[in-house]
């Protein structure tokens, strides 16, 4: 009887955390199958509210999870069992932490008393995630005690809470059990009538009048305004953004993961020339990092007097090292509070027109050398950004995958195609799984551009029985890692070719085989017409182009050569 009501006792204390979950808004979670965790899963798979997915592999589960974050913008849960499963978390972790994307993670662990006494599936648990998570939370191992299953529920309650409170981030919750953890025959799982719900009140930041005037006086009184706009994923700034870039003085520039209208789409070329009258007067950046080096190291150079940067996080983030202001406030409640005088809206300044020409001249040399360059990585990505359609989703691989488009972002102007890239950390692991868990949340045609290291690395993202139909998975097969052969340094070394670009000769065929996606491979210009009807077809599917590296090094290089007048 006693040991009936200790089971029980377990049970019913995280079904009732798990309800409290659904009730705060929490719908999808990622279960990682194990022993330790199974009152969780039990919790989980028997809540109604609550859609459930089983992924066996730990590191890609979680980037799944953070892909559904991602897309959804509202908390999703992921569960595994004790050991090293829980560390195979952190690098999704790190990712969420950095592109400020909300988790929930539930790592059931062995008790207290028994870590560190070889014994088995136990590693050091709390706080293993470290600065990688908003918060460690740790529950308590004795849950028949009420003040033990008020704690939990409080736990349960502020890390949810915490999870959508800007600037939005992952939290973990370590959760000790004692066995027996599995439900008894004759048990009922189902949560109590009512859970304690402990709300969160975001307040709403806005700048006062008196402010917002005098930000709108400096910014007109400016003879040259430059914002920049690192990646976010928010549709909403564009539209705030639309009446500050009507301002003559005012010039928007953001990378293709900024997704706002740029208006400078040669970036990555044109801050590599000579621009020494182009320097503003007043820098206005938000968002989160930049792919182009050369537009990050000309701000740096730039020096400039009156920096500021608008975030919601109190934490100041000064890559350009000319912060001067900082506005803890989310930019679209910043920009939509800035209101200009109709008078202000003229043609643009001499020097935003001359740098807007420059950017013009460099798209139309690109456009002119794309017609005549040979069978390339840049050919295929031109290919495929040709066909990509309207509304569509597009997940960038790092490394090279993210530069050939963010070269190629003209490309995508007008069709109203969201981007997005793990750029918190800008690794090349967990990009397939985070467009897997991105694909499963939306009806819209989601391509995933990847390397084909990035593919091997992370191919368990499809070793589960959800892989969407609406996703279309692109490899570019350059046999290793070529973004080696772009940077200065590796080449001259003896290491290079197995160390660096670590050559390889495997193909995605065999996987797609494996899994029953449709698979394509194309190997010359004439084979890219199959393209466009291939990526027609329904479900899931594969094209892998297989390029050679000394011909992409060239491809590419041209292209970033380009000079102006």
């Amino acid at each position: 009887m006693c040991l009936f009501f200790y089971d029980m006792a377990i049970i019913q204390t995280l079904i009732d955390c798990v309800e409290v979950c659904a009730e705060k808004g929490i719908e999808n979670v990622i279960l990682c199958p194990g022993s330790r965790n199974a009152a969780l899963i039990v919790a989980f798979e028997q809540n109604p509210k609550i859609n459930c997915f089983s992924i066996s592999d730990e590191r890609a589960a979680a980037f799944v999870a953070m892909g559904m974050a991602l897309e959804s913008k509202k908390t999703v849960a992921i569960v595994c069992t004790s050991g090293t499963a829980a560390l195979n978390f952190i690098p999704a972790a790190a990712e969420a932490i950095l592109q400020e994307i909300p988790l929930l993670i539930l790592t059931a662990d062995r008790p207290p008393e028994w870590i560190n006494q070889y014994d088995g599936q136990t590693v050091f648990q709390n706080g293993a995630f470290g600065q990688h998570v908003k918060r460690n939370f740790a529950l308590l191992p004795d849950y028949e005690k009420s003040d033990v299953d008020w704690f939990a529920n409080r736990v349960f309650n502020e890390a949810i809470n915490l999870s959508q409170q800007p600037p939005l981030g992952p939290v973990q919750i370590n959760i000790p059990i004692r066995e027996p953890f599995y439900p008894a025959d004759n048990e009922v799982v189902q949560s109590k009538t009512s859970v304690h719900i402990i709300s969160n009140a975001l307040i709403k930041k806005s700048i006062d009048e008196k402010l917002a005037k005098d930000l709108v006086n400096e910014i007109e009184s400016s003879a040259s305004v430059w914002i920049v706009v690192g990646q976010q994923n928010d549709p909403e700034l564009d539209i705030a953004l639309a009446e500050i870039k009507e301002l003559p003085n005012v010039l928007i520039i953001g990378d293709v993961i900024s997704n706002v209208e740029s208006q400078i789409d040669s970036q990555d070329i044109l801050f590599k020339q000579s621009l020494p009258d182009f320097k503003p007067d007043l820098l206005i950046t938000c968002g989160k990092s930049l792919i182009t080096k050369s537009l990050k190291l000309f701000l740096r150079n730039s020096k400039v007097r009156n920096h500021w940067h608008v975030q919601e996080s109190e934490t100041i983030r000064d890559p350009y090292q000319s912060v001067s202001e900082l506005f803890n406030i989310n930019p679209v409640d910043f920009f939509n509070s800035l209101h200009f005088t109709s008078d202000s809206f003229q043609q643009k300044s001499e020097s935003l027109s001359q740098l807007i020409k420059h950017d013009q001249k460099i798209i139309d040399a690109l456009r002119s050398k794309m017609q005549y360059l040979t069978f390339s990585d840049i050919h295929c990505v031109n290919t495929l950004l040709s066909i990509t359609e309207k509304n569509s989703v597009l997940h960038l691989g790092n490394s090279l995958s993210v530069r050939y488009v963010n070269l190629l972002k003209h490309k995508l102007n007008a069709k109203s195609i969201i981007v997005e890239c793990n750029r918190g950390t800008s690794g090349i692991e967990g990009t397939l799984s985070t467009a897997v868990g991105y694909a499963m949340s939306t009806n819209k045609k989601v391509y995933c551009l990847i390397g084909d290291v990035s593919f091997q690395y992370d191919k368990n993202a499809l070793w589960h029985n959800y892989i969407p139909d609406n996703l279309k998975i692109i490899v570019l097969n350059n046999s290793g890692g070529n973004i080696f052969r772009m940077i200065p340094g590796p080449k001259s070394q003896s290491a290079y070719k197995e160390f660096f670009e670590t050559t390889q000769q495997h193909s995605a065929r065999r996987i797609a085989e494996h899994y029953k996606v449709d698979y394509l491979p194309i190997r010359n210009i004439s084979e890219t017409t199959e393209v466009s009807s291939f990526l027609k077809k329904a479900g899931c599917s594969i094209i892998e182009f297989f390029t050679e590296p000394e011909e992409n090094e060239r491809a590419f290089k041209e292209l970033m050569n380009i000079k102006i007048s």
